[in-house]
């Protein structure tokens, strides 16, 4: 099965939704708002994935990468105030939680999306920020963004 991949981000959303949709199946359970708005996300239909998103973090604690995914909704929806919102929280959320690949990728979006809103000084804070996370951690594609 081959699909239209954009970035790698929807790269990434599509497989999480992939192994979400067949867990879900094999469960027989209805999809959270969470793993709709995730798939939405996959397949590129920003507005869905912004709505069922919204509803899900209005129902409770969404997970860092939930939080993330939330963020891209926004952004993609032309939100980026609420996107860097999202992006704050899934990074607190990630540091929390200790997931630092995860707080490192967020970092480095916070960077890009500050940047959007020429916003040089913050921007090179995250970017910081990432840095100091991946510091003398094995090599992953989040030293690749930040390379």
């Amino acid at each position: 099965m081959r699909f239209p991949i954009r970035n790698v981000s929807a790269a990434l959303l599509l497989a999480c939704s992939l192994v979400i949709g067949a867990n879900a199946k094999v469960a027989g359970e209805e999809p959270s708002l969470a793993e709709q708005g995730r798939a939405a996300l996959a397949r590129h239909a920003w507005g869905e994935a912004h709505e069922k998103l919204t509803e899900a973090d209005a129902q409770g604690d969404l997970s860092p990468g939930e939080l993330d995914a939330y963020a891209e909704a926004a952004w993609w929806n032309g939100r980026l105030e609420q996107a860097i919102e999202l992006r704050e929280r899934a990074y607190a959320a990630a540091t929390r939680a200790d997931h630092s690949d995860v707080a490192a990728m967020v970092a480095i979006k916070l960077a890009r999306d500050n940047i959007y809103r020429s916003s040089d000084t913050l921007s090179g804070a995250w970017l910081r920020r990432a840095e100091r996370l991946l510091d003398g951690v094995a090599e992953s594609g989040s030293h690749g963004w930040l390379g």
